[in-house]
């Protein structure tokens, strides 16, 4: 780690060689307690620094529903934020095939009135999250929350990527996706 903060006892604010501050190691590796005791001791989140606006999306790539929330519930960070290229917690966590954590959010932006969100292209191939979910390879084994979740986003089915694909497309290249699904997409 190099110190790159004002007050040299703060740790909080080092980097390690790619750039990550102790709070983004902290969700990659899973340490929960780790994450609040530096948050605390920061004295909070800033949700105008990337850096801690992006925990969110770390979370969710890792999908870990507890860090995800904690971040929104407890620190006030916003299931609707878009990164730099457009995508949100929900892409990330869909691209993943993270079950758990997509019914969460979709929660999360219903209860925010903000159903845009749920049909919200982005990412570099300009996916939704039904498009992210379709391309996934992984997924949580529970076929009954998966065809929720697909329920839920299948009003999204006739979206077009920049690949100019619909999520069912992608879905009819995955084994794991069975015909039940597919029909719902179709």
């Amino acid at each position: 780690m190099k110190y790159v903060g004002t007050d040299v006892d703060s740790y909080v604010y080092l980097q390690n060689r790619e750039g990550w501050n102790p709070l983004q190691v902290a969700v990659h590796t899973w340490e929960l307690d780790l994450l609040k005791s530096l948050i605390e001791k920061k004295g909070g989140i800033s949700k105008e620094n990337p850096q801690d606006r992006a925990l969110l999306d770390y979370a969710a790539i890792i999908g870990d529903l507890e860090y995800m929330q904690y971040l929104v519930e407890e620190c006030g960070l916003d299931v609707g934020q878009k990164d730099d290229e457009g995508g949100t917690p929900l892409h990330y966590t869909a691209s993943k095939g993270n079950l758990s954590c997509i019914l969460y959010l979709i929660g999360k932006i219903k209860a925010k009135s903000a159903p845009e969100l749920l049909k919200h292209q982005g990412g570099k191939f300009n996916n939704s999250p039904l498009h992210c979910l379709m391309a996934s390879d992984g997924r949580e084994d529970d076929p009954k929350k998966f065809h929720q979740v697909v329920e839920t986003l299948k009003e999204n089915k006739s979206l077009l990527n920049s690949s100019q694909k619909r999520p069912v497309e992608l879905a009819l290249n995955k084994p794991s996706i069975d015909n039940s699904v597919i029909s719902v997409l179709d």
